[in-house]
């Protein structure tokens, strides 16, 4: 397919020459069929009582499909002498020039001494002398000087139509179209044949991927020092790439009616230092999907052939990806956001994979089929998948999709073995998702231990006199309060892939109070060293922080617990996980008991405000997290009990 339209705008005619013969020598066939029309209309004119002459098998080997054409010798009558009705005799006089004009565009583009305007010239001449017939009412002037051939004498159209034949099939002898791995090559000078080689090299590469899509058709030929390429990419009328290499200069001129395709091929060039000018924005009232279009105008300058070899076949190779791109770009935006699709096409891109087989395979009705059965009971009507799996899994599973897809269908693999794996995968990312979430949760549990431990032993120190770390402890407990809160960042980011990752990221929303009341408290742990720690506070300060450390542990053993029930569910593991829940919830009474006596300590005391504001907090933040993570460990044996063992 050879988009001329596109092609005459962005000036590279040259490119079209053997499209335009090819026209050319259709057209002659046409007016020889009409110039035989209008001879048989006058005959049959003349001699009504004759058989009319039948031209339907003439009609055909033009090429011309209106059968209404074939009713003309036998409706044409004559009204007086030298004046006939011919049936759309107006119509053949439009067709007859238009099809001349036709024969002289080829002429135009390959220009010697002037031929053209000589052809042009008496095209001109004969539509002024010849008239356009009127109510199809013809005379016998009028169709002599349409069909007669008469050389030497009064010029005609049918004499025009066989001198332009004549230049015609000169010119067909003189550019002599090759062949170079797929490319239409004609009029190639020295060193282009290695370059246009290259350049189908890389596009024969990934050419397979657009599977049964028309396009990627290339013509090249030289523009006077300058090799010129052309490759018409799928059906889209504005859809075309045109390569102009100058020694080890590379011009890439790409039109497209999308600027986000167009940007996204301009991405694609990130391994060449290819000089990108700014987008333009054109018009072209003949285009089929509307008259607007962008052009992008991108250089590449290499340091050897070689190189600019390499560059060429890269370019060819890229060509397939832009292939009903936009299409595939909205189907994938069913289940993911704009930019997060472009970046998976570009992945797909990269990786030689596209998506044209993704869009062979059924597009998002593949992936909405794996969803139907994977994801019955875990996906409510209307809900996103990226809302139940996480942004990042649904990413990856569609990655997963176009790469089975592509694989598949080039190995000629059924459309049934598709959908399976598609599906397969599918269940296994809800599983998997549970099991992360589990894995998030101990990681998580476990820094809340860590923090913990460090308060409980920097009271230790500060009650033996020996001070305590300060800052240092404080920026600790402030690195591992924020681990924690990037795992349960990443719990929320797994989406709702099943009631289990909803759980497990419950439970560890309510543990993270638990952590930032312990990392607060390691903060005023580090302030404590100019402030007098009274005598009588110390034994029930001591005894709320190994409280509070023993219910972290505890809840540390719970969530391991739960997540060990996921692989087994024996009678001694089920009370493992029980007994530790019961003990989380024993230390948390604990704290609430200890918490209270430092409080009635620090009114007795009779000490400062300082030391009443920082003890009383400190004490007050232990027992709230040793709250939070007996809150986190019923929610967890709730879920066990009601989910884990119920199944």
């Amino acid at each position: 397919m050879l988009k001329s339209c596109i092609v005459e705008t962005l000036g590279e005619k040259s490119l079209l020459l053997p499209h335009y013969l090819g026209e050319a020598l259709k057209a002659n066939a046409r007016a020889k069929y009409l110039f035989a029309l209008l001879q048989a209309a006058k005959a049959h004119a003349e001699h009504p009582h004759r058989l009319p002459a039948d031209l339907r098998g003439e009609r055909q080997a033009a090429q011309i499909n209106d059968a209404t054409l074939d009713g003309v010798v036998a409706g044409s009558r004559r009204l007086e002498k030298g004046l006939y009705k011919v049936p759309q005799s107006v119509r053949i006089h439009a067709d007859l020039f238009a099809a001349v004009a036709e024969m002289i565009r080829p002429l135009r583009v390959k220009d010697e001494n002037n031929k053209a305007s000589t052809f042009d010239d008496r095209l001109s001449s004969l539509d002024l002398s010849l008239a356009a017939p009127k109510e199809d009412l013809v005379s016998s002037e009028y169709i002599t000087g349409m069909t007669a051939a008469r050389p030497g004498q009064s010029d005609t159209l049918h004499q025009l139509v066989m001198d332009l034949h004549k230049a015609l099939n000169r010119l067909q002898s003189d550019i002599s179209v090759g062949n170079i791995d797929g490319a239409a090559v004609y009029g190639l000078g020295d060193g282009d044949e290695p370059r246009v080689a290259a350049f189908m090299r890389g596009l024969n590469t990934t050419a397979p991927l657009k599977f049964d899509h028309p396009g990627l058709g290339t013509t090249a030929t030289r523009r006077g020092q300058t090799l010129v390429i052309q490759n018409d990419i799928g059906t889209t009328d504005a859809h075309v790439l045109i390569i102009e290499a100058e020694v080890l200069t590379t011009t890439l001129r790409y039109t497209d009616i999308h600027r986000k395709r167009a940007r996204f091929f301009q991405n694609l060039f990130k391994a060449f230092d290819v000089r990108w000018e700014n987008t333009l924005e054109k018009h072209n009232d003949a285009l089929t999907e509307g008259s607007d279009f962008y052009l992008c105008t991108g250089r590449h300058l290499a340091r050897d052939t070689q190189e600019q070899e390499r560059y060429l076949a890269f370019l060819g190779s890229r060509i397939v990806f832009l292939i009903d791109w936009n299409r595939a770009r909205k189907r994938l935006s069913n289940f993911v956001g704009t930019k997060e699709a472009i970046d998976i096409l570009h992945w797909a891109a990269n990786n030689n994979l596209g998506h044209r087989g993704f869009l062979q395979a059924g597009g998002e009705a593949l992936i909405f089929a794996a969803i139907e059965q994977a994801g019955r009971g875990l996906i409510r009507y209307g809900q996103q998948l990226d809302e139940v799996l996480g942004n990042e899994a649904t990413c990856e599973f569609l990655r997963f999709v176009l790469r089975t897809a592509a694989e598949s269908s080039l190995a000629n693999r059924s459309l049934r073995l598709i959908q399976d794996e598609v599906k397969a995968e599918l269940l296994k990312l809800f599983q998997s998702a549970e099991l992360t979430a589990i894995a998030l949760a101990c990681d998580h549990a476990a820094l809340i231990a860590e923090i913990a431990a460090l308060v409980r032993d920097g009271l230790i120190r500060l009650a033996a006199g020996a001070g305590t770390a300060g800052e240092q402890d404080a920026h600790r407990a402030k690195i591992w309060e924020s681990r924690a809160d990037k795992l349960l960042i990443r719990l929320r980011e797994l989406g709702q892939a099943t009631p289990g990752a909803i759980a497990y990221r419950n439970i560890t929303e309510e543990a993270d109070d638990g952590a930032d009341s312990l990392e607060e408290a390691a903060f005023l742990l580090g302030l404590a060293g100019g402030v007098e720690l009274p005598a009588q506070v110390i034994q029930p300060l001591q005894r709320l922080a190994t409280a509070g450390l023993m219910a972290a542990q505890e809840y540390v053993k719970t969530v391991e617990c739960a997540a060990w029930l996921q692989h087994s569910a024996t009678r001694e593991d089920v009370n493992d996980f029980l007994e530790a829940v019961d003990r989380t919830v024993e230390f948390e009474h604990e704290t609430d008991t200890c918490e209270r006596e430092v409080t009635a300590e620090l009114m007795r005391s009779g000490g400062d405000g300082r030391s009443l504001r920082l003890y009383g907090d400190l004490a007050g933040l232990i027992e709230e997290s040793a709250d939070a993570l007996r809150s986190s460990a019923l929610m967890l044996r709730d879920h066990v009990l009601g989910e884990v063992l119920a199944l």
